[in-house]
């Protein structure tokens, strides 16, 4: 930093193990006090700056000082020889006195600079208010991004001319064409395995420097900085690592090891969906301590991100997003995927949280998806071979990453929308149609929880025949005075004990898909496929 503050002057001798900070600068004019041992307690964190004779008497009366020899070579004086571990030598036609004024100067900014940057980390500020600090003695422009690929803070008033960066600065983080580029040349992998600041490349503009952040082994933040202003030095390097320090803090503060996946209620997820046998002890207490509930129903969502192994970091990252969004839920993380359980809502919330979930997915160029709802937690196993069907299903049916969405309907909910959301529920028809391999255990269950088995075992309980009416109406395809007349109803009849069905079941008969997975259902029970 001292030789990016005096202009036309380079290091020369740089002792093996020099601080790379001092908290204060002295020179030849308070080389009496300095001498007579009024900064003894602290010399170890003092720079003294002189010529050579000035440098050499200071180190002889303090061993653990260090010292700036400032001259026109970039060799140490032989009268120094001996003091070679403790002496900096800076080659400048600048005096000593004028040397000290501009380092202390540089010092006092650094300080100011450290102190501002400080009060945001304890008031619990953001990675921008970070940036807004160090923009002015950076002097280059910079962008911060997180595993998520947002732009969480960059330099207002310095853009890079990069036009891809700018577009990126524009949208708030990376578009897909980034990121593929960024994958091409194999970056994640390099974050995966690297930390600290390191020369990205050489543009025609000037150097690019980045900085990787990974925290608990995760990588976490990614700073980037265009040197297209100020010159790349090891002075501006050490500021660099200070802003750097600074993000890892706030970084640390941020995630904290007890969200990680490999404990807690995430791993006892990963075992359940997995078919390893959970004590109903331990299943009890790992209910409580997630905060679901006992009672009522469940719904299981898998997020694909398309990482690949060596890219697990950022499915971490993206998971701990994801947790963020839905801290009632549980998180957990399997082939790169997360898994996430939580309790259902009421109906007219239903569509709101799909809708954060979708855009969630979108956010990580993902897709989701979702299983049937199921009230015994031990059924998480077959709640995550639904979501995993229906997102092979949807891919398989021509809607992947790279085609058209799906529509999403729920019920409650007024009009269509996009989604990269796709239900069980929607392809279980398909599945039984074009898997070359089905799995009867799964399917056994769906039909077992299916609606008309539920509204079967209620007829028996209660001596009704609905199960039978909605069969008649649907095969006559809801041609209500057809099916009246087989059913020997009146019309007003049939029509209210269908939409007791419907409000009490949680089906919408409008709907084609569920329509034809009741009549599959139907089959199923009535001649076993």
């Amino acid at each position: 930093m001292i030789a990016d503050s005096v202009k036309g002057c380079s290091l020369g001798d740089v002792p093996d193990g020099a601080p790379r900070w001092f908290t204060r600068i002295v020179s030849d004019e308070q080389a009496d006090g300095a001498l007579f041992g009024a900064l003894r307690p602290r010399v170890e964190d003092v720079l003294f700056v002189g010529d050579a004779a000035g440098c050499s008497a200071y180190v002889e009366h303090h061993p653990a000082g260090w010292a700036l020899c400032v001259q026109d070579e970039s060799v140490l004086p032989a009268e120094l020889a001996a003091f070679a571990d403790r002496v900096i030598v800076l080659q400048t036609s600048r005096n000593a006195g004028f040397v000290a004024t501009a380092a202390s100067c540089k010092l006092i900014d650094v300080s100011e600079w450290l102190a501002r940057m400080q009060r945001s980390l304890l008031e619990g500020g953001s990675y921008q208010e970070l940036v807004d600090a160090s923009e002015h003695m950076l002097g280059n422009a910079l962008t911060v991004s997180d595993s998520g690929f947002r732009i969480v803070a960059r330099t207002r008033e310095l853009l890079p001319t990069n036009p891809l960066i700018r577009e990126s600065i524009a949208n708030g983080m990376f578009d897909k064409k980034a990121l593929d580029t960024f994958r091409k040349n194999e970056r994640p992998q390099r974050w995966s395995t690297r930390t600290g600041i390191h020369l990205l490349e050489v543009s025609e503009t000037g150097p690019v420097v980045e900085c990787i952040f990974r925290i608990e082994g995760i990588y976490s933040a990614h700073l980037v900085m265009h040197c297209e202003w100020r010159p790349l030095s090891d002075g501006l390097l050490d500021e660099l690592s200070l802003l750097a320090d600074c993000i890892e803090l706030h970084l640390k503060h941020e995630l904290s090891a007890g969200r990680l996946f490999d404990q807690g209620p995430a791993r006892t997820l990963v075992d359940l969906i997995e078919g390893v046998p959970v004590s109903h002890r331990k299943l009890n207490a790992w209910l409580r301590t997630s905060g679901l509930a006992c009672d009522g129903f469940f719904e299981l969502a898998v997020v694909d991100y398309g990482y690949r192994d060596e890219e697990r970091q950022l499915a971490v990252y993206a998971g701990l997003r994801l947790l963020e969004l839905f801290p009632d839920a549980v998180v957990a993380l399997k082939e790169n995927c997360a898994v996430m359980v939580r309790k259902c809502f009421a109906r007219g919330d239903a569509a709101t949280h799909d809708t954060v979930l979708d855009t969630h997915a979108r956010s990580y160029y993902g897709r989701v998806g979702l299983s049937d709802r199921f009230e015994r937690i031990e059924d998480a196993r077959f709640a995550y071979r639904q979501a995993v069907i229906a997102l092979s299903m949807a891919a398989s049916d021509g809607r992947g990453v790279t085609a058209m969405p799906n529509r999403l309907w729920r019920e409650g909910a007024d009009a269509a929308e996009d989604t990269w959301l796709f239900c069980f529920r929607d392809y279980l028809v398909l599945y039984l149609l074009v898997a070359e391999q089905q799995d009867e255990e799964l399917v056994s269950y769906c039909v077992g929880r299916g609606v008309p088995m539920r509204i079967l075992e209620a007829d028996r309980r209660a001596g009704t025949q609905d199960c039978e009416l909605l069969f008649v109406y649907l095969v006559c395809e809801r041609r209500s005075s057809l099916a009246a007349e087989r059913l020997h109803l009146h019309r007003n009849t049939l029509l209210y004990r269908i939409r007791r069905i419907e409000q009490e079941y949680g089906i919408d008969l409008k709907r084609w898909q569920v329509r034809e997975r009741l009549l599959a259902e139907y089959q199923i029970m009535c001649f076993g496929g």
